[in-house]
């Protein structure tokens, strides 16, 4: 998604596929279109909630606490005035809140941080105890 986020805003199509289609699983600083490869780290965490999650909610549903019908411009306000509340405390208490493994706890509350500074890259997830068998 990166990678072709930043063809797309090299041709100057971006507004429009970053204001509408990418949904729940958008990362906070896509709103400042400040992606990163971590970017993708927060999409592929939303989606993992999602997996591990036995209710079926969206993480972003969750964080409201209902659906968020995220197709339409409003619903894309909405996310945006969602994360500008929000704090690392409601996602990690959300993620508390699922009944998994304290280490794939452990992977989604370093995957799903709101500051991208202080997320994990793909590289040290893959270095991650739980991973390292799949990575080599």
């Amino acid at each position: 998604m990166y990678k072709f986020l930043q063809k797309k805003e090299n041709s100057g199509q971006t507004e429009d596929f970053v204001g509408v289609r990418l949904g729940m699983y958008t990362a906070p600083e896509m709103f400042e279109k400040k992606w990163s490869e971590k970017t993708d780290v927060w999409s592929a965490g939303a989606i993992f909630y999602s997996m591990c999650n036995n209710q079926g909610s969206e993480l972003l549903d969750d964080l409201r606490g209902q659906r968020i019908d995220a197709v339409y411009v409003n619903g894309v306000a909405e996310i945006r005035a969602l994360f500008s509340n929000l704090k690392q405390d409601n996602i990690d208490e959300l993620i508390d809140k699922i009944d998994i493994h304290t280490t794939v706890r452990e992977m989604l509350k370093l995957m799903l941080k709101l500051k991208k500074e202080e997320r994990v890259s793909f590289e040290a997830l893959a270095d991650h105890d739980a991973l390292k068998p799949f990575s080599q």
